[in-house]
């Protein structure tokens, strides 16, 4: 019966132990989405301020 117990508490603590690493995990793979797209957005506008400066000349560019 006693053993039966302790079994359980360590199941318990491992599970949220693992619920834990879940959120972490989550949240980290949440913070790289962000990163990406805020890398990204900066990457397109200077890709459109190219494209705008030299379409104004009058070339074209090429990609």
């Amino acid at each position: 019966m006693h053993n039966i117990f302790i079994k359980q508490r360590l199941f318990v603590k491992l599970k949220a132990k693992k619920q834990e690493n879940d959120y972490i995990n989550k949240r980290q793979q949440v913070l790289y989405v962000m990163i990406v797209l805020y890398k990204s957005k900066k990457y397109i506008k200077n890709i459109i301020k190219v494209f705008i400066s030299s379409a104004r000349k009058g070339e074209l560019v090429q990609f």
